[in-house]
C-alpha cells in the first residue's frame, strides 16, 4: 500500500472516488471489500435485475445474525449484486464464506 501526503497535490480527488484512504487498515478492509464483489460478479452475480424475473440477492438480518437470500422482480437497493436462482446464490455464499460477506459486505464484524 503507497502512503503519502496528498492534501494539496493533483491527487486529492483520488479520497473523493475512493480511490485512496486515510489509513492502512481503511485500505486493506476496501481491497478485500472490492475482492469479494468482484468474485460474487465472476460466480455469476450481476448488478441489474431483469424485470419480471427473480432475481436473488443477500441481506443481513442483525435480529437473527444471519444473511438471508431473496428475491425481488425488481431493483432492491443501489450497489445490490443480483443471481439468477437460489442456488447461485447459496453457491456463493458457501464459497465466499458468511463471516467475509458480513464484515466486508454489510460492515457487521462479530
Amino acid at each position: 500500500v503507497l502512503e503519502t501526503t496528498w492534501k494539496y497535490n493533483i491527487y486529492s480527488n483520488s479520497r473523493k472516488i475512493g480511490n485512496a484512504s486515510l489509513t492502512r487498515e481503511e485500505a486493506e478492509f476496501e481491497v478485500e471489500r472490492r475482492k469479494i464483489e468482484t468474485e460474487m460478479l465472476r460466480l455469476g452475480g450481476k448488478r441489474k435485475t431483469e424485470q419480471g424475473k427473480a432475481n436473488w440477492f443477500f441481506e443481513y438480518r442483525p435480529s437473527s445474525g444471519g444473511i438471508e437470500i431473496l428475491w425481488s422482480s425488481y431493483e432492491t437497493d443501489q450497489g445490490v449484486i443480483y443471481f439468477d436462482s437460489e442456488e447461485k446464490a447459496k453457491k456463493v455464499v458457501e464459497i465466499i464464506g458468511k463471516d467475509r460477506i458480513k464484515k466486508y459486505i454489510f460492515g457487521v464484524e462479530e
